[in-house]
C-alpha cells in the first residue's frame, strides 16, 4: 500500500469518526408559549390515559390540573410521544400551586420510560424517576413495572409549593445524577444525588408528573429542556435553551438595564435577577456553546476532505519525483 493511500485512508477515518461523534438528535426546548402542548411544536405531550384531569398549556405554562372533587393524592402525568433516547439530560422549571399544601405534594421527571405509549396501565411502565416532595425530600427511584424502588435520596430546604424550582436529571450509561435548586439562583456545581443502576439502559421517553396532595393542587411546568449533553442554561438571555451569539448581543445591547426578575427583561440571563450587568456577560462567556449540537460544520468537513486530497497528491508527486531521479 502506497504512502498516499495510507494517508488518504487515515484522513477518511478521521472524518468518519467526527461524523459518528455527532449526536443522533439535537435536543428539545419547549417553553409551551404556543399554548398547545400536544401540537408537535416542538414535541407532543400526551396525558397518560389512566390519570384524568386537565392538561392545559393555554397560559404559556403547562398546567396539570386535577379533576374537581378528585381523590387526595391523585397522580397526573404527561408523556413525551416523540422521543426515545437512552442518554439524555433533562431540565425543567416547575412549581406547585396549592391552597393547603400537605407533606405528600411532589413533582417528578420520568426518563427512559417504556413502553412509549400513553394508553398502557401504570403497571406496564419501566424507567427512572427523580422526585421533589413538598417537605424537601429529593430522590432517584427505579420504576419496575408498577413497583417503585428507591435508589438514593436526600433532604433539601426546597419547598416547591412556595417557589419555582429547577430540576435536572442526567442519565448517561449507568450513571444517574440529579440537581434541584431555586429558579432565581445559579445551578450548583455538584449534583445533589448520584448513583449507578444497570437495570434500564435502553432508549425510552420522558414524562412530567405531579401529585395532587390536597385535591386542589396544580403542577405548573414553565419549560422543559432535553439535551443529548449535560444541560447548562446559565447565560441564556433569549430563553431558547442555547447560549450563542444572540445571547451575547442581547447582553451587549441592553447592558445596564434593570427591570423585573422574571425573564421579561431583555438581556437578563438565566438565572434572572432583573439586571443586565457583568454577571450576565460572564455567564454567556463561561457557557458559550452550551445547548447546541456538536455537529461539524459543512465547511470544516469540506476543508478536511480537500486537505486529505491535497496531502495525498503531494505524497504522490513527491514519490514520482524521487523515482524519476533514480
Amino acid at each position: 500500500m502506497t504512502r498516499s493511500t495510507i494517508c488518504a485512508a487515515a484522513c477518511a477515518m478521521a472524518i468518519l469518526s467526527l461524523l459518528l461523534a455527532r449526536p443522533a438528535w439535537a435536543g428539545v426546548y419547549d417553553d409551551f408559549n404556543d399554548g398547545d402542548a400536544a401540537d408537535g411544536s416542538p414535541v407532543t405531550w400526551i396525558p397518560l390515559a389512566w390519570y384524568p384531569g386537565t392538561y392545559d398549556a393555554s397560559t404559556g405554562d403547562y398546567r396539570l390540573i386535577p379533576p374537581p372533587g378528585g381523590a387526595v393524592d391523585s397522580f397526573m402525568a404527561s408523556l413525551n410521544r416523540d422521543l426515545s433516547v437512552a442518554d439524555m439530560s433533562i431540565r425543567i422549571q416547575v412549581r406547585k400551586e396549592t391552597e393547603s399544601p400537605l407533606f405528600n405534594e411532589y413533582v417528578s421527571i420520568f426518563a427512559r420510560i417504556n413502553p412509549v405509549d400513553a394508553t398502557r396501565p401504570p403497571g406496564d411502565y419501566t424507567g427512572y424517576e427523580i422526585r421533589l416532595r413538598q417537605d424537601g425530600e429529593f430522590r432517584i427511584s427505579r420504576q419496575d413495572a408498577g413497583t417503585q424502588n428507591l435508589l438514593t435520596s436526600v433532604f433539601t430546604p426546597l419547598d416547591v409549593t412556595q417557589q419555582d424550582v429547577v430540576l435536572q436529571f442526567d442519565l448517561f450509561g449507568d450513571s444517574l445524577s440529579a440537581w434541584a435548586w431555586p429558579a432565581d439562583q445559579p445551578m450548583p456545581s455538584a449534583p445533589l444525588l448520584s448513583t449507578e443502576d444497570f437495570a434500564y439502559d435502553a432508549p425510552g421517553t420522558i414524562a412530567l408528573a405531579s401529585t395532587d396532595g390536597d385535591a386542589d393542587s396544580v403542577g405548573i411546568f414553565r419549560w422543559v429542556h432535553i439535551s443529548p449533553d449535560h444541560v447548562i442554561r446559565d447565560g441564556d438571555a433569549t430563553d431558547d435553551g442555547r447560549i450563542d451569539i444572540d445571547d451575547l448581543n442581547a447582553v451587549r445591547n441592553h447592558f445596564g438595564a434593570t427591570g423585573a426578575a422574571d425573564g421579561t427583561l431583555a438581556g437578563d440571563t438565566v438565572p434572572w435577577d432583573g439586571q443586565v450587568n457583568i454577571d450576565d456577560l460572564n455567564a454567556v462567556r463561561n457557557n458559550f456553546g452550551a445547548g447546541m449540537a456538536a455537529v461539524p460544520e459543512p465547511g470544516n468537513l469540506l476543508a478536511m476532505v480537500v486537505g486529505c486530497a491535497m496531502l495525498g497528491s503531494v505524497n504522490f508527486r513527491k514519490r514520482n519525483c524521487l523515482e524519476s531521479r533514480t
